[in-house]
């Protein structure tokens, strides 16, 4: 267990199946989580039984949207003051060929996967800024490495991510801000809902592992990236994939 006691953390995504695993994996380490949701405020509210000691809370957001982003900062900042631990989790997919992959498509995923995370952190310095050791943790994917099957555009913002990363950590090193990635391979919670078994299957077979990943392992890697045991780490990128790429 990493000591997250009392740390303002900001979770963008947090109603999806990674997402939840990383606020449990926060609360254990006894951190004070935000989390956003967009759609799904029914299972946001939900969460909140994890809260046992008044330490989550959640907003709407909406991280296409600059003045969506600027409202939820602007709140944060009048209650908490500060952000220790900024998570860029909030992403989407919608697979298609790429010859028919619209204009309409390629923007709408680059401004929420890509886009919105810039506009998060570049919102969020000033709050950052007021931590002792802030990190930004930013969840990329395996796509972003090598690509994938009918999804060029997510695989384009993931890549993307890695390199916002990258540069977020020399330009914020002065300011003592970290900036970090974890890129997933296939995680169960994506994988065993959209995909037959026999393509669960294959996928396996390349994988060392001989698994899918679990949500909680990805929790695992955020909670040590939030940690002063990880303090002398930034602009790297963590392979979570059993050893399909390495």
């Amino acid at each position: 267990m990493s000591n997250l006691k009392n740390k303002i953390c900001l979770l963008t995504g947090g109603t999806g199946n990674i997402g939840k695993s990383i606020i449990e994996e926060l609360l254990l380490n006894q951190a004070i989580v935000i989390f956003t949701f967009y759609k799904k405020q029914s299972i946001a509210k939900e969460l909140l039984k994890l809260n046992n000691q008044d330490k989550l809370f959640y907003f709407k957001l909406d991280t296409s949207n600059e003045n969506s982003i600027k409202n939820v900062i602007s709140k944060i900042k009048r209650r908490f003051k500060k952000i220790d631990i900024l998570i860029n989790n909030a992403g989407i997919n919608t697979p298609n060929d790429f010859e028919k992959i619209s204009r309409k498509e390629w923007d709408k995923i680059l401004n929420i996967n890509l886009r919105g995370p810039f506009l998060v952190i570049r919102e969020s310095l000033g709050l950052l800024r007021k931590s002792s050791s802030a990190s930004v943790i930013n969840i990329s994917s395996i796509s972003g490495q090598i690509g994938g099957p009918r999804t060029t555009h997510y695989a384009v913002s993931k890549a993307g991510l890695i390199a916002l990363t990258q540069n977020a950590a020399i330009s914020l090193a002065k300011y003592n801000i970290r900036c970090n990635t974890i890129a997933p391979g296939y995680i169960q919670s994506n994988m065993e809902k959209k995909s037959r078994n026999k393509t669960v299957e294959k996928l396996k077979k390349n994988i060392l592992m001989k698994r899918l990943g679990k949500s909680s392992e990805v929790a695992y890697v955020v909670s040590f990236l939030a940690s002063n045991k990880s303090e002398y780490m930034t602009g790297h990128t963590i392979n979570l994939n059993g050893g399909l790429v390495f």
